[in-house]
């Protein structure tokens, strides 16, 4: 049975996180040791990365959809029927632009 500890000893085999950010621009060479790694996140904007990376706290996972796109695969609950458009689910990406941004600022706690 293998553990692992969040934090514990790096793996020499993992890749770099950077692979899967969505801050980071990759540029790889013919050869496995040449490549460029820039990030381009907020606080380190257009820093050159020399090594791999095992833990950055501004890392976003490019592999998981963004709100806006959950967003738009969601079944909105409109409970309010209008002249075009009864009360009931209706698919995020039917949204009118106008009803998608009213829908992105919208405060939940908020009756």
């Amino acid at each position: 049975m293998r553990v692992k500890v969040q934090g514990g000893t790096v793996q020499h085999g993992e890749s770099s996180l950077c692979t899967t950010c969505c801050h980071s621009k990759i540029i790889r060479g013919e050869t496995l040791n040449e490549r460029i790694v820039e990030c381009t996140s907020s606080v380190m904007h257009g820093l050159i990365i020399p090594f791999r990376v095992t833990f950055c706290s501004s890392y976003c996972d490019s592999r998981q959809p963004s709100y806006v796109d959950m967003v738009r695969m969601a079944w909105i609950l409109t409970p309010h029927a209008t002249k075009r458009r009864a009360a009931g689910f209706v698919r995020g990406e039917d949204l009118t632009p106008k009803e998608f941004a009213d829908m992105l600022t919208d405060d939940p706690d908020e009756p």
